[in-house]
């Protein structure tokens, strides 16, 4: 498996930040070996327990190295956080590698809380997902040089965007390198 390291910016119809994007599969018309994920969020499974998704049992086999792979590819960050979804079991392993091989730095994805239903997966516009979502401040925000976004698929980078907008919010430096990450990129 090839990893995905392509600097692009966010959100893609109307780019307002500029991020790395780290992902393990880049699907365009699939999800490779992610089908899992995707299918997770299709009308037909919603029901479905995550082990019962078409692929699931193939992924879950190879999750130890998918999320070491990526843990390895963020290498060292000043914080990092998983935003707010409806499917935060499925970011959780990767965020738990990343904290790992990260002990110093702070996961912060408790200080995001969303209210409301904008969804970037539904369609809602960037405004209406940073108007969804709250932020406390960490209070070293300004410190951080390196800040990791993970999730389990991008799209269009709506809600990263979002989240690293109500950070700048709270002090994070415009300089500041910001990676999202997640094993499947749907690029469509």
């Amino acid at each position: 498996m090839s990893m995905v390291d392509q600097t692009i910016r966010i959100p893609r119809l109307s780019p307002k930040l500029e991020v790395r994007l780290l992902a393990l599969y880049r699907g365009v018309n699939d999800s490779g070996p992610f089908t899992c994920l995707q299918a997770s969020r299709q009308p037909i499974y919603r029901r479905t327990p995550f082990e019962q998704l078409p692929g699931a049992l193939e992924y879950n086999a190879m999750l130890f190295r998918y999320t070491a792979l990526l843990a390895d590819a963020v290498g060292g960050v000043d914080a990092f956080a998983s935003p707010p979804s409806d499917h935060p079991l499925q970011a959780e392993p990767y965020r738990r590698a990343i904290a790992n091989k990260q002990p110093n730095a702070p996961d912060i994805t408790t200080r995001f809380t969303r209210r409301g239903e904008a969804r970037a997966a539904s369609g809602a516009t960037f405004d209406a997902i940073v108007g969804g979502l709250d932020y406390t401040a960490y209070g070293r925000e300004r410190d951080w040089r390196r800040v990791a976004i993970i999730d389990d698929v991008f799209r269009s980078g709506v809600t990263a965007a979002a989240t690293v907008t109500h950070m700048r919010k709270r002090g994070l430096r415009s300089d500041c390198e910001v990676i999202v990450a997640c094993p499947l990129w749907l690029d469509r």
